[in-house]
């Protein structure tokens, strides 16, 4: 694929390497963290959010055959609670959004 022509923008985390902010780790993982002490370790971490590929149109294929994808469109997922309200998954690291859908793409906030 050739990319010469583009430019693919700054998302503001230059150092970032997938991994989890250590502060927002270690304070998700400790037991009596209280959320103002969550609220400060956000503020300072780098979210990933999902976006994932939507099939809008498949090419015809013989029986047998894998589907072939002729286009798709990108949306951001939500999940809803147990109350209907909607929410935008974010998660910590690569390795968290893996686990929660593998062909999410993450995209740093």
């Amino acid at each position: 694929m050739d990319f010469s022509g583009k430019s693919i923008p700054d998302t503001g985390f230059p150092d970032d390497d997938g991994t989890a902010h250590p502060g927002l780790a270690a304070a998700l993982a400790a037991p009596d963290v209280d959320d103002e002490e969550i609220s400060r370790q956000l503020c300072r971490a780098r979210l990933l959010v999902p976006v994932v590929a939507i099939l809008t149109e498949e090419e015809d294929v013989a029986p047998g055959e894998l589907r072939r994808e002729k286009s798709s469109d990108m949306a951001v997922p939500t999940i809803q609670g147990p109350h209907g309200r909607r929410a935008l998954p974010a998660f910590t690291s690569v390795a968290a959004l893996a686990r929660w859908r593998a062909d999410a793409r993450p995209i740093p906030v």
